[in-house]
């Protein structure tokens, strides 16, 4: 995704999703956001160098970082207010909405994005 804008709606629309009927809850729309934009501040590192896509779709963008960021919600019983099914539900949609790096085949080069 190109701009801070669509990944706050698909946080947003994560949360439209996983939250409970008739309740809102803040916590989980701030998560749900702040997961969508996650995985984009590796462009930080870049911007102090001088190059803001140095780091950019690095290990944020990968498969490992959704396992991680999934088990860690499950290891969390009631996180922001949800179960742990709830939340990981959540990370592996804002994940899959968000776009994960595609490995290049070894000796091949990876596209640009």
């Amino acid at each position: 995704m190109a701009l801070a804008f669509a990944h706050t709606t698909a946080g947003y629309l994560a949360y439209e999703v996983v939250r409970p009927p008739g309740s809102h809850r803040p916590a989980l729309l701030l998560a749900a956001v702040a997961l969508a934009n996650g995985p984009d501040l590796d462009f930080l590192p870049g911007l102090v160098m001088g190059h803001a896509g140095a780091y950019h779709r690095g290990v944020t963008h990968r498969l490992a970082a959704v396992v991680v960021v999934g088990v860690a919600s499950l290891l969390t019983p009631q996180a922001l207010g949800v179960w742990g099914r709830e939340l990981a539900c959540l990370v592996a949609t804002v994940a899959l909405v968000h776009g994960l790096r595609r490995e290049a085949p070894a000796g091949e080069v990876p596209e640009a994005s």
